[in-house]
């Protein structure tokens, strides 16, 4: 047995025994001692099948050909308890063999019947299950017991068995979370109308994160989905890039966990077939490390991922509609998945040309009905990149997108591409990351690691540091001739289904005027003044237009370096007029001030993010438009 020696804790690996250690030759007891476990070691000799459901039905009800059956089941015993867990499981009437669904909720969330309906209709049946525990808005729950009360993600006490690494990770959170998973598949292959062998599972947020593990443990399941959730919870690097401090990573509790219950280290397991779906600036599950978490699947397991381009936490239906897709073809024998395409930077020195090559999956008999691609510039932090649209053009069996807008920029490049089938299918490319330096001097390109790379300091600075003197700077921020041209909004609902509507739409005036319109109840947002290209200098003040027929009030929005977890916000009150008549905002840094200190912006520098929130309400009008983004002399 492989034995760590530390100063303050004993580590064991795989059992846990109290060492006896000297210091400055005394004898030190010691009397905590964890466990480092592998993956194997956190599971083994555990059963999903093993305890009897028990199942308590609680209501049972048909509609629109759907039969409805609401639940208790017993998850595990707990001391002198069990813990009885919460379901509704669902199917088409009268339904034989059918494949199963596991839908696994995000944090906050619970069981959803909307969710359920999506895959009835769609010939599945399905099971929706509750983790989370106890909920103040009187929905049914999990009764977690006295003794897994930590298990209740929502209340304040579960921050400190969240993520326990004593004796073992088998004391915290997620393994309580993940054996639910567990069971709840056991429901679910028991149901009359299911067949066992073709059961699939999908989760969002942080059941996105579960799906690793249990896609990893268990091989009931056939087909997996994770949305959003990848894991890498320990990596600081919103930290280290706001700060340029790189964190210690020697903390014996970190070590503990990734060794034994981070997604990352399950994912080298995972034999089924595995889909990514996210956003590509999504906060929780960054874009760079989706793709280190596929490549530690195992060769022969297929993997696909799609983002969609500028927002967090949010999925578009083009890129949500692979979920079912994805599952028709490893539960229904469906026409077969397509590659993920492939994506290079050609450099033609003797025309001056710099283009990403997109190449789709040449072996698939499937139509490609579109190519989009975008790249960004300078930024290593997934969650605030701005992406510029590129332009494809088909030439045979490729797609290429000029890079010419980029070429002068000195520094890192990130690029990727969605391919569109007629089958529905809309599949992401690898994230590639370049330099021109690397690209002439024929250096290879790759994903970014946001933990080890060295801190691209000049990459979140001002403009004047970039060091991009040759990248044509722009006063026109936004003009509406590209559509909506990087603007997005905050996410209208993390669920990937069944309620989808456009967040925000490209429209025109009655006079002729292009711009954006905002959903009634969701603030637009865009990350371009951390483009090179579009940062605010001194002596400026950002200008923009807003048309209305009634009167409010809102806020905009300034941040310096946005990082969800570290980000000063700057804050301008305005008023619509509501005159119906186009509205001209016209404002100085000074106009801005700290949320907290009441302190003033003193300048653009750093600013890489703009929002406008809606008013309490939302907004006034639904005609609302705004317009011409723009920087101008003060």
């Amino acid at each position: 047995m492989l034995m760590l020696r530390m100063a303050r804790t004993g580590i064991t690996h795989g059992k846990c025994s109290v060492q006896t250690m000297t210091k400055a030759g005394e004898a030190l007891e010691m009397s905590q001692c964890r466990e480092m476990l592998s993956p194997e070691q956190v599971w083994e000799g555990y059963d999903p099948r093993a305890e009897p459901l028990e199942i308590e039905l609680l209501k049972q009800w048909t509609e629109s050909g759907i039969s409805f059956k609401e639940m208790y089941f017993t998850g595990k015993a707990a001391g002198s308890t069990k813990t009885r867990i919460y379901a509704v499981y669902s199917a088409p009437e009268g339904g034989k063999l059918l494949p199963g669904i596991l839908h696994v909720h995000g944090g906050g969330q619970t069981a959803n019947l909307d969710i359920l309906r999506y895959w009835n209709e769609r010939g599945y049946a399905a099971l929706s299950f509750n983790w989370g525990g106890r909920r103040p808005d009187g929905q049914p729950y999990t009764l977690w017991g006295e003794e897994l009360a930590h298990a209740n993600q929502m209340e304040s006490a579960v921050g400190d068995r969240m993520m326990a690494t004593f004796p073992n990770v088998r004391a915290s959170s997620w393994y309580e979370w993940a054996v639910a998973g567990r069971r709840a598949l056991t429901l679910l292959e028991a149901q009359p109308e299911v067949d066992p062998g073709k059961l699939g599972a999908f989760g969002v947020s942080m059941g996105g994160t579960l799906l690793w593990t249990l896609a990893a443990t268990d091989t009931r399941i056939h087909a997996s989905c994770a949305i959003y959730g990848l894991g890498w919870h320990t990596f600081k690097e919103e930290f280290r890039l706001a700060t340029g401090v790189q964190p210690d990573y020697s903390d014996d509790d970190v070590r503990i966990w990734r060794a034994g219950m981070e997604p990352e280290v399950y994912a080298p397991f995972i034999r089924t077939p595995m889909l990514f779906v996210s956003a590509s600036n999504d906060f929780y599950g960054k874009m760079d490390r989706a793709f280190d978490i596929l490549s530690a699947l195992p060769e022969r397991t297929p993997r696909s991922a799609a983002f969609t381009p500028g927002f967090n936490h949010y999925v578009h239906s083009e890129q949500a509609e692979n979920v079912a897709i994805w599952m028709d073809t490893w539960l229904k024998g469906g026409e077969r998945w397509p590659r993920m395409p492939e994506v290079s930077i050609r450099h033609d020195a003797a025309e001056g040309n710099v283009e990403l090559v997109i190449r789709p999956d040449p072996g698939c008999t499937q139509p490609v009905t579109r190519v989009e691609a975008y790249c960004s510039l300078g930024n290593p932090h997934a969650v605030s990149r701005h992406w510029r649209p590129l332009v494809p053009t088909e030439l045979g069996s490729e797609w290429r997108a000029s890079l010419q807008d980029a070429a002068g920029y000195g520094g890192t490049v990130y690029a990727y591409a969605n391919v569109f089938y007629a089958s529905g299918i809309c599949l992401s490319s690898k994230l590639l990351t370049t330099s021109q330096e690397a690209d002439r001097a024929g250096i290879g390109t790759g994903a970014a690691n946001e933990d080890t790379d060295a801190v691209e300091g000049n990459d979140l600075s001002g403009a004047d540091e970039f060091g991009c003197s040759s990248i044509r700077r722009s006063g026109l921020i936004y003009d509406g001739r590209d559509g909506l041209d990087g603007w997005v909004t905050n996410s209208p609902n993390a669920d990937p289904f069944p309620h989808r509507y456009s967040p925000i739409t490209a429209a025109v005036s009655e006079d002729g005027v292009k711009g954006f319109r905002p959903a009634p109840m969701l603030s637009p947002l865009t990350y371009r003044l951390g483009d090179p290209a579009y940062r605010g200098r001194t002596g400026e003040m950002l200008r923009f237009q807003l048309l209305s027929r009634k009167a409010a009030d809102f806020t905009v929005i300034v941040q310096q370096l946005h990082f969800p977890s570290h980000s000063r916000n700057y804050e301008c009150s305005v008023s619509i007029d509501g005159r119906g008549e186009w509205q001209i905002f016209s404002l100085t840094p000074e106009s801005f001030r700290h949320e907290e200190s009441g302190e003033t912006l003193t300048g653009w520098a750093d600013v890489n993010y703009l929002e406008l929130r809606m008013p309490e309400d939302g907004w006034p009008d639904e005609a609302l438009l705004f317009a011409n983004f723009e920087w101008v002399r003060i």
